[in-house]
């Protein structure tokens, strides 16, 4: 049986969670989360909270946690990429740590003139701040297209 995890907003706790029709908050063959002592935390599917209120589900798969050196790091490297000619990269000389998604950039010009870089993970990466994400931009006006967070 696959298992989720949810924090509790409140007190941070965290709570691995299951999909379960045999619980009695489960109505119409629709699932609710249900922890090993038969706790329900809402609805899993068709519903409008992904799990209970004060929950968060937290993300399905690995997250990949950029320590503040490392984004640094990977931040500098990306405004080099924006200032670079992408024709000139080489994907062999980029940044890479232990556990971190593979990754590819592209580079876009804006109507201004303005470069971005793009940058898309092929798993959830998490930033210092506690942002979480697959794609980010480097460069650029915020809300030009693609609209994503800036790394």
């Amino acid at each position: 049986m696959k298992t989720r995890k949810l924090r509790n907003l409140i007190t941070g706790e965290i709570i691995t969670v299951h999909k379960s029709t045999d619980h009695p908050n489960s109505s119409y063959g629709i699932p609710v989360w249900v922890d090993k002592e038969g706790n329900d935390y809402g609805q899993a599917e068709a519903c409008i909270l992904p799990c209970a209120f004060g929950y968060e589900l937290l993300p399905d798969e690995e997250v990949f946690i950029f320590s503040p050196g490392q984004y640094e790091e990977f931040k500098a490297f990306l405004q080099g990429l924006n200032e670079t000619n992408w024709g000139t990269w080489d994907p062999f000389a980029w940044p890479r740590y232990n556990d971190m998604p593979a990754y590819t950039c592209s580079q876009y010009i804006q109507d201004n003139g303005k470069t971005f870089v793009v940058v898309k993970f092929d798993s959830l990466v998490q930033l210092p701040d506690g942002r979480t994400g697959k794609k980010f931009k480097c460069g650029g006006d915020k809300n030009f297209r693609p609209v994503c967070e800036q790394f």
